[in-house]
């Protein structure tokens, strides 16, 4: 078997490798994932293969001897910044005293030792429990007696009762969710120390909790309380987790975890977090606002994110992250927004950069205007955030001039 080699790259920046470092199965491999752009030799590219990542960065096991590795173009403390505003998880302070995390892999194991450590110290108070109900037959009567059923049983010899009962316990999603993501980093991180407090922290559950299978989105729209609510960040990095790992990816025999960040998604999620906690409450920020066109088919336009009159519901303005770095907005991108704010009604159309056009753009069709404006990643997130706040607000400002509130 060949000697195990990483070939390392950065987000949205062609590499090219000669043939001699690439064999052509690890390329259809490669391919097949879908989350590569890559050409094969040929005279267009100086008969050496190009790979390009599709918005992805960390590191993908692509055969059993080779992983790409691929590194952000903005600095990965900046990511943390994102990650903090994206998943809400601002309580685990994430930017004091890292500056030793350097790449991505170092960002897997300070997220995972954050997950262990709170989890322990939640073992150490008493882990959330709650009340299940339960029906299931038993020797004595707990609970509520399902006659009918009891009856019918005893016909066939059966003397156990039909109970209905609620049992407090552990073995709660709340839980589940800690213990599968637990479960799901331990294979992937680096550090003997960190690795050493996720197992401590998964054998402090596994006794009381089950493990099973949580998809990512299960995390989202939990009912948290006055015994749960330290819950609520830490099931955002869970989601955050769980969303990165994505699933096993098997070459032979063995079972390889990808670790990666999806970086359009992050950058969605991080703007859309980023006005929901900051814009004035009087506006409504609508994520994934969906609207059915006018067709005899099913048929929707999914928008990045709207903003709304909160007193009437009204879209105000529509907005697309982008997550590119442009000279100026491609067509495409700005017939897509337009056709956005013509089937919510908005006056407003926005295209959101992490970096700022080369080139000012703006448009106008008849009462909508549309613009490209940026989130620039480029520079210190509060300040950027600052900034493009106020140009959100002026928009806004625009919009109640115009009287379209």
């Amino acid at each position: 078997m060949p000697s195990p080699r990483t070939i390392q790259i950065v987000e949205e920046r062609d590499e090219y490798l000669e043939q001699g470092q690439f064999e052509e199965g690890e390329a259809r491999a490669l391919f097949n994932m879908q989350r590569f752009e890559i050409d094969a030799p040929s005279f267009l590219n100086g008969h050496r293969y190009r790979i390009r990542s599709k918005g992805v960065i960390g590191h993908v096991p692509v055969t059993e001897s080779l992983t790409i590795a691929i590194l952000p173009k903005v600095p990965v403390l900046r990511l943390f910044g994102m990650l903090e505003v994206a998943y809400g998880l601002k309580s685990f302070a994430f930017l004091e005293g890292e500056a030793h995390v350097a790449t991505v892999d170092d960002l897997l194991d300070r997220l995972a030792g954050i997950l262990a450590h709170r989890v322990l110290d939640r073992v150490r108070r008493g882990i959330y429990r709650a009340y299940i109900g339960r029906r299931e037959p038993i020797e004595v009567v707990r609970g509520r007696i399902d006659v009918h059923q009891s009856y019918l049983r005893s016909l066939r010899g059966n003397v156990l009762l039909e109970c209905e009962y609620e049992e407090l316990t552990a073995d709660v999603t709340e839980n589940r969710i800690l213990l599968w993501t637990l479960y799901r980093v331990t294979r992937l991180v680096g550090r003997s120390e960190v690795r050493a407090l996720v197992q401590k922290a998964y054998r402090a559950l596994i006794g009381e909790v089950e493990l099973t299978f949580i998809h990512p989105d299960q995390c989202l729209g939990r009912t948290y309380q006055r015994l749960n609510s330290d819950y609520a960040p830490m099931h955002g990095l869970c989601r955050m987790l769980l969303t990165a790992l994505g699933p096993d990816i098997r070459q032979g025999g063995q079972s390889l975890l990808p670790f990666t960040l999806y970086m359009p998604a992050l950058f969605e999620e991080f703007v859309a977090a980023w006005l929901q906690q900051s814009l004035d409450p009087r506006w409504l920020v609508k994520v994934q606002h969906k609207v059915r066109l006018d067709s005899n088919f099913q048929l929707f336009h999914t928008m990045d994110l709207v903003v709304a009159d909160k007193s009437t519901g009204r879209p105000l303005i529509v907005l697309d992250t982008k997550y590119k770095d442009v000279e100026s907005p491609a067509e495409a991108d700005i017939n897509q927004v337009i056709a956005y704010a013509v089937n919510t009604g908005a006056r407003r159309a926005l295209l959101v950069y992490p970096t700022p056009t080369t080139r000012t753009f703006h448009l106008r069709m008849g009462r909508l205007q549309i613009r490209a404006m940026a989130f620039d990643l480029g520079k210190d997130l509060a300040a950027s955030g600052k900034a493009f706040l106020a140009a959100i607000h002026d928009e806004l400002e625009k919009c109640e001039m115009d009287g379209v509130t």
